[in-house]
């Protein structure tokens, strides 16, 4: 009976790949039009008493021209999701004093751009640690129906290391993937910096089938804020909807490489488990009376 039992769960794992549908892959969207601005970060180290400079570039990929203005504004994140904040932190650096901007405002004609030059100057005696701030390019010609003003702005992350005596250090805090999920199959990674300076987290995550077969690739580098903790969410969109598959991977942080534990997840509706308990039920019946039969007649 044990040898019958592997043989159902085998068949069942079979059974539940091969009917799995194909990935799809979303294409990349189109540009939306209007006010861009590239890059949309920068990863900086400046020495105390030391300036650094260099441009972000402002974009028109509208139809229609506009004025823009440029201004330095504080950063933050709160939370495991890194909800933006945008207001000055008590205690902390008024890091915005430290820019200064060659441009400060300027009109676009659909299809053009101009270049921003930016110089951030760090006060000597500053603290060696992490420091953040956004540069936003913000149309200043707002324009909508009626008594409704439209305003668009978009910005540049700036990831100031200020250098010197500092600590890396990152960890990963939890990973995990529920064993039966709905559409679209997901898994989190959770990782922590208990150091002074931000770092970039390299996320590989494969999703295959039993049999080894890459289905899908998750690669991401987010950054991840001094004595925070990030969730970054994995998902496989446009993916499979019902299957058993592994979900594995890597992170790579501070020069060291972690592999993340493999985990088995069963995709299906709740309409496609009642049906695949069916078949189970039905399988093992099966086998329980073929093996009554061969039994008897022995």
């Amino acid at each position: 009976m044990r040898r019958y039992l592997l043989a159902v769960v085998l068949q069942v794992a079979i059974i539940a790949t091969l009917v799995s549908s194909f990935a799809g892959y979303a294409s990349a969207d189109s540009p939306q039009g209007g006010l861009s601005i590239s890059p949309t970060s920068y990863d900086i180290s400046v020495k105390p008493g030391n300036t650094y400079t260099g441009t972000i570039l402002v974009l028109n990929q509208g139809s229609t021209e506009f004025s823009y203005t440029v201004y330095a504004s504080p950063y933050n994140v709160t939370g495991e999701n890194y909800t933006p904040v945008f207001t000055p932190e008590p205690n902390a650096p008024n890091v915005t004093k430290w820019f200064s901007f060659g441009v400060t405002s300027g009109d676009l004609k659909p299809g053009s751009q101009e270049n921003v030059p930016y110089t951030i100057t760090v006060p000597a005696g500053t603290p060696a640690e992490s420091y953040y701030a956004v540069a936003f390019a913000q149309t200043s010609n707002p324009n909508g129906a009626g008594n409704i003003t439209i305003q668009k702005r978009v910005g540049t992350i700036f990831y100031l290391r200020v250098a010197g005596p500092a600590s890396l250090k990152g960890n990963v805090v939890s990973w995990g993937a529920s064993w039966l999920q709905n559409y679209p199959l997901t898994a989190t990674l959770r990782m922590g910096n208990t150091g002074t300076l931000n770092y970039k987290a390299n996320v590989n995550v494969t999703f295959s089938d039993i049999f080894g077969g890459t289905k899908y690739q998750f690669n991401r580098d987010p950054e991840i804020l001094p004595q925070k903790i990030r969730r970054i969410p994995i998902a496989w969109q446009d993916g499979a909807k019902f299957g058993l598959f592994k979900v594995s991977g890597t992170v790579e942080y501070n020069g060291t490489t972690t592999r993340l534990a493999t985990k088995y997840v069963f995709v299906a509706s709740g309409t496609m488990r009642v049906v695949t308990v069916g078949i189970f039920v039905l399988f093992v019946a099966a086998v329980v009376v073929i093996g009554r039969r061969r039994a008897t007649r022995k």
